[in-house]
């Protein structure tokens, strides 16, 4: 998918405009919507421009990037439509794979452990403070409840909350 598309898409997820108007919100965005700026640099440097555009890109998405408190490097593999309502201390890493349409909260962290990264699917919700870490597979619409810490597996359309994350129910992502 080219970079622009999925900027498209991530902005899609803040804004339904149609013709000139959505252009014009795409700039008031990324001049004032911290998630969309974030996003946007993140692609811009994730992309596979000349290398002295990427390298531009890098300089303002790493200044972006320590402001607002969400680390991810460029290269990370993450789908279309990803969003962070609120911003601060949003840790992910480079290993791990995030699918289409995430929602991400503020302090969640995806890390990596000894046996691996995580494999994070399509339309997933992430709640505030969460921790997905090491080698599991979240399915596709699943909920992840704030303070979650996911260590295992989890199943499709799952709502999983506590310490560690065990499934309430199967209403899938209800919040994203």
């Amino acid at each position: 998918m080219s970079t622009w598309k999925l900027i498209e898409e991530d902005f899609d997820r803040h804004s339904h405009a149609k013709g000139i108007v959505r252009y014009i919100r795409m700039l008031i965005a990324l001049l004032g919507n911290p998630s969309f700026m974030t996003t946007f640099w993140f692609r811009l440097a994730s992309s596979t421009s000349p290398p002295p555009i990427v390298f531009l890109c890098n300089i303002v998405y790493r200044f972006i990037s320590i402001v607002i408190g969400i680390q991810i490097l460029p290269h990370t593999q993450i789908g279309s439509g990803l969003r962070f309502p609120h911003h601060g201390t949003i840790v992910i890493n480079h290993c791990s794979v995030i699918g289409k349409n995430c929602t991400i909260m503020q302090g969640v962290t995806i890390g990596k452990n000894t046996k691996g990264s995580p494999v994070i699917g399509d339309n997933v919700f992430i709640g505030a403070n969460a921790l997905v870490i090491g080698k599991v597979v979240v399915g596709n619409n699943v909920c992840i409840g704030a303070g979650s810490v996911v260590v295992k597996d989890v199943p499709d359309n799952a709502v999983v909350v506590g310490n560690p994350a065990r499934i309430i129910s199967y209403d899938g992502d209800i919040l994203g």
